[in-house]
């Protein structure tokens, strides 16, 4: 399962204070592949104030191997572009600290990308909410074939893979890394998944759709950013802003523009409808129409009109700044 020295798969988590979960995460990676000794584990402390790295430290991976290093910035993308910097993995994955992996997961993507020499490989999730758990599928129903990282992108009026972020749901071949791509933007507060997928799909980098044994992410959790009721939930706005700056030069920058507009909206209404502090909601509404006011008002009025009637509603103080009728 190895090359020489080199591990099969790098997986990098980060944690910050998981001390209650850690150990799960870890355990979940048991199992996951025909050699233990080609699973590279790093987990990357976030400047912890509980023992989250001491247990890490102490469970280890069976079979496998365990470094546990100090993140030099602050925030889960310093981190993991920390982990980045030390994986040494041909293949690279990242798993959150309260999250965990089904056995053999490993294993099933590995064979998935490899067969069809794709670049990455996507599948679905499952969310649990304590003992209630849920599968959120990746919006593609071609599944096991090599796909053009742009087919994840269009149309604009559907959910779409750029719309399924997850980091932990897949694998990632290392020459992404190599080339630059596989790295996060740490001025992002939040959505750096979003931004990262939609930089890997405009790459048109080679992906595949895989139906593997479960990736299993803990809802409601008070870190969570539906808990976290502040500044972090302007992060997806930070983030799609980015992208729509990508692709100002992209020869099908309309369609493009559009498919993102939708994203923002879509984005916008789940935000809004979830905040309940005046100073966050009355930033959304500012920063929302700030992003779409740079985008041409033909391409924001259509996406408008693929919105029902109760959402516009709730977007009409944004539509209204960029007078677009709601």
């Amino acid at each position: 399962m190895t090359s020489g020295d080199r591990p099969e798969v790098s997986i990098i988590i980060p944690v910050h204070n998981g001390a209650d979960f850690i150990g799960d995460a870890l355990a979940g990676l048991a199992e996951q592949l025909p050699d233990p000794g080609g699973l590279e584990v790093i987990v990357v402390d976030d400047h912890s104030t509980d023992a989250s790295a001491e247990i890490a430290a102490t469970a280890g991976v069976p079979g496998g191997s365990l470094r546990v290093i100090a993140s030099a910035g602050y925030g889960v993308c310093a981190a993991r572009n920390a982990g980045l910097s030390q994986a040494t993995g041909r293949l690279i994955g990242f798993l959150d600290a309260d999250d965990w992996f089904a056995p053999g997961r490993l294993e099933v993507l590995r064979a998935a990308l490899d067969r069809v020499g794709a670049d990455f490989v996507r599948t679905d999730v499952v969310l649990v909410a304590e003992r209630q758990r849920s599968l959120l599928a990746a919006p593609e129903s071609r599944r096991g074939v090599r796909l053009p990282g742009r087919a994840g992108i269009l149309p604009s009026t559907s959910r779409t893979m750029v719309d399924h972020p997850a980091m932990f749901a897949g694998l990632f071949h290392r020459r992404l890394l190599d080339e630059g791509l596989l790295r996060f933007d740490e001025d992002l507060p939040s959505a750096e998944d979003r931004e990262l997928m939609w930089r890997l799909h405009l790459a048109d980098t080679a992906y595949v759709v895989a139906d593997a044994p479960g990736a299993f992410y803990r809802r409601g959790l008070p870190r969570s950013l539906t808990q976290a009721d502040d500044q972090r939930r302007l992060g997806y706005l930070t983030a799609l802003d980015s992208v729509r700056r990508g692709v100002a030069s992209d020869p099908d920058q309309e369609r493009l523009l559009a498919k993102l507009v939708q994203s923002l909206l879509a984005l916008t209404v789940q935000h809004l409808s979830q905040t309940r502090r005046r100073q966050v909601r009355h930033a959304l509404i500012t920063q929302a129409a700030r992003v779409l006011a740079a985008v041409p008002r033909p391409v924001v009025s259509a996406a408008v009109y693929q919105v029902d009637a109760q959402r516009r509603a709730v977007l009409a103080p944004v539509l209204r700044r960029v007078g677009v009728r709601p």
